[in-house]
């Protein structure tokens, strides 16, 4: 899967420049439903209590070494008018941008792949506008045949046009032909582009020796050496263990590429395309760029299926934040003041960046780290660093602020304060990827996580975030009347829908993480089922996801201009249970306690979830056979679930469950929400056992089960009893 590794971060917060419309249709919305808007919105300029005091009567700051200075009033309504003519033209480019993409998909449709191809690649070369959509719409139209062993695209255009051809190939996510491109025409010796493709094409199938040996080959030739080769070999050093061959890389690199000078923990931050270093980044020497560089190989080698290797090099990544903080940073007076105010002795500071913000479900992981220090795991203060712009969800997140305080740059801290905490996560931040279990072994996050939750669940411990939401947003009149509106009488119950799909993140079929999406048509039942047991079926999602067909008692929420971030979390509140699927709404669903029934299910992760959690994953095959439980959760093959192009170079294949199978997972949940289960409606212990010990540690669904009806349908073939050896033996 290609990632791009482009990230820096902008911390400034212009004055009366407005949020996203997004932001602000969800706040309009919400004071319209609910009288309690703001304190859900207050929770996080609350923080330190600050407020104008950290900054200058609200006078213009002015150039400092941790930040720049804001800008003028002129500047924000420079940027406010630009926004305004960017919404218009996406809302008018959007029409038009659906007619061309099905214009082309009937295009490649009808011509042969071979012809398509070699269109591409002569549209590429001559820069024809439009790239990302041809390329888009032509992998839609030949998902079947890209990575096909028995098909090549580019006998012709790759003669003409090597190096288009072979970035197309990459782009199509064909690595292995566009390997075979470059080698045959010996671009990669004259042309570092080429030379980076290749390593980049080897990288994305997983074969580092083989990447790090092209470098090594073609790198003595009279290619000039750029800093994405450089970036590419220090992360391939780092793979192989040479720290001091992958610091030379990292800081040529960094000469051509600043914003390597970033602190990275995870991709999810999504920080925008410019970063300017500040004092601590350079104070933080080679230590930092280390512990930047293994974070971001460590989520990087997971992509491609290699996820193995992550857990040793997010452990590297520990290891070098604990020699950093052994030698503790100097910082500011500013800083400094700041952290006095809050009581957080510098060495007791844990810094919660935007990686644990700008998904919702990261920020439903907040409740698991935070039970987790409930349980002793882990000590320190936390402080939320949370640009408005990165928060996912502002309501949700500021039920965490019991925790620690919420430092809003432009609002209760400064830019240059925050600027500087933000290099600080290298010393002080709490890390996304892997944690140090209280034994001293650094495992995965989410296994670590999913062990917190079975613990919890044992010592009969409650649910934090749902008391802290009912204390905070009790569920109003005005709730109820929207309710109303809906068709809604006071005594009927509803259940939510969640149904991951592709508009959200803009993903097109058989490519990146689009295996998690389904479709509508094998929920239809289980809707049915509802509806007639007197139930409503609200579904919930993005506004452009696919809607559902006109039935009675069912909601398109997700279409509906009432749609808001809290309508969002009082809708699952409130919900009898949750139908969803590993995607981020299941982790409110599980904050809140609700029951789940979790369908088409498929990740690497180890699972957050409570014991009236009941799931059932997608079917993979891998030729004839299915891939077994015990497979799905062990490497290799847990970490082959993480992309679509990774499960097709490895020749797996998957499928959604069937209707049979969502609709009966449906019926034992709700025979869970009635608390009306008996002995014969919950998976009997003989055969839970059965599966549980096929897992590879018995909490990797957290206290969940998986579905009776699912795990007897399919029992022979996906809990196959051969040792776990042999089954490793046959991947």
């Amino acid at each position: 899967m290609n990632v791009d590794s482009t990230r820096s971060i902008h911390f400034g917060v212009e004055p009366g420049v407005a949020l996203e419309p997004e932001a602000l249709n969800a706040q309009a919305l919400v004071r319209e439903i609910d009288p309690h808007y703001d304190e859900a919105f207050s929770g996080l300029r609350r923080g330190a209590r600050l407020g104008k005091s950290l900054r200058s009567g609200g006078a213009a700051t002015q150039p400092h070494a941790y930040g720049t200075a804001e800008p003028s009033q002129t500047r924000a309504m420079t940027l406010r008018i630009r926004r305004v003519l960017g919404r218009t033209a996406r809302r008018l480019a959007r029409p038009m941008r659906a007619a061309v993409s099905v214009t082309l998909r009937v295009l490649w449709t009808l011509a042969p792949a071979r012809v398509g191809f070699a269109i591409l690649v002569v549209c590429n070369v001559f820069r024809v506008p439009g790239q990302h959509l041809r390329t888009q719409t032509f992998r839609l139209a030949n998902a079947r045949l890209i990575n096909a062993k028995s098909f090549d695209y580019s006998r012709v255009a790759s003669k003409a046009f090597p190096r288009s051809a072979a970035q197309l190939l990459f782009d199509l996510t064909a690595y292995r032909e566009a390997c075979e491109v470059i080698t045959e025409s010996g671009a990669a010796i004259y042309s570092a582009d080429a030379l980076l493709l290749l390593a980049r094409s080897l990288f994305e199938l997983a074969e580092f020796d083989t990447a790090q040996e092209a470098l090594a080959i073609y790198g003595r030739t009279s290619v000039s050496l750029h800093g994405g080769l450089y970036h590419l070999r220090a992360q391939l050093d780092l793979i192989a263990g040479d720290e001091k061959g992958a610091v030379r890389g990292l800081r040529k690199a960094s000469l051509d590429m600043p914003h390597l000078k970033c602190p990275h923990q995870n991709l999810a931050a999504r920080y925008p395309g410019r970063y300017q270093a500040v004092a601590l980044d350079e104070q933080a020497g080679a230590d930092g760029l280390l512990y930047d560089a293994y974070n971001f190989v460590g989520q990087r080698v997971g992509h491609v299926g290699a996820g193995d290797l992550s857990v040793g090099l997010y452990s590297n990544a520990l290891k070098m934040q604990a020699k950093l903080r052994a030698d503790p940073p100097r910082i500011s007076n500013e800083l400094s003041d700041l952290l006095k105010t809050l009581d957080i002795p510098l060495e007791e500071l844990r810094i919660l960046p935007a990686e644990w913000s700008t998904q919702i479900g990261h920020i439903g992981m907040l409740d698991i780290l935070f039970r987790m220090k409930a349980l002793n795991w882990w000590e320190g203060k936390a402080v939320f660093l949370a640009p408005p712009q990165q928060v996912a969800n502002h309501a949700f997140l500021s039920l965490f602020d019991q925790f620690g305080p919420m430092l809003i740059p432009g609002d209760n801290i400064s830019a240059r304060a925050a600027a500087e905490l933000f290099s600080l996560q290298r010393y002080y931040g709490m890390s996304f990827n892997a944690f140090e279990m209280p034994g001293g072994d650094i495992v995965p996050w989410q296994d670590a996580g999913a062990k917190a939750m079975q613990v919890w669940e044992r010592e009969g411990r409650s649910f934090p975030i749902r008391d802290a939401f009912d204390h905070r947003f009790p569920r109003s009149l005005l709730f109820a009347q929207r309710l109303q509106q809906w068709g809604l009488a006071p005594t009927d119950w509803y259940v939510c829908l969640h149904m991951r799909e592709g508009s959200h993140y803009n993903e097109v079929d058989g490519g990146g993480q689009s295996h998690r999406n389904s479709t509508t048509a094998n929920y239809l039942a289980a809707i049915k089922y509802i509806t007639d047991q007197g139930g409503w079926v609200i579904k919930l999602g993005g506004p452009r996801s696919p809607k559902l067909p006109t039935m009675e008692r069912v909601i398109d929420y997700s279409r509906s201009p009432f749609k808001s971030e809290y309508m969002d979390l009082q809708l699952i509140r409130h919900a009898r249970f949750f139908i969803g699927t590993t995607s981020g709404l299941t982790n409110v669903a599980v904050s809140f306690g609700i029951p789940c029934a979790l369908v088409n299910c498929i990740t690497t992760d180890a699972q957050l979830w409570h014991s009236n959690v009941r799931f059932a994953p997608k079917i993979v095959r891998c030729g004839e056979r299915m891939i077994t439980q015990s497979e799905m959760t062990h490497a290799p093959w847990r970490w082959r679930m993480f992309a679509s192009e990774t499960l097709r170079h490895h020749g797996a294949a998957y499928r959604d469950n069937s209707d049979d199978e969502i609709l009966e997972i449906v019926k034992e949940v709700d025979r869970l929400s009635n608390a009306a289960a008996t002995m014969e409606t919950r998976p009997t212990e003989a055969l839970i056992e059965n599966w549980r010990s096929r897992l590879a540690f018995p909490h990797f669904y957290g206290a969940a089960s998986i579905s009776r009806y699912f795990l007897q349908k399919h029992e022979a073939e996906f809990l196959w009893d051969l040792p776990w050896p042999v089954l490793r033996m046959s991947a």
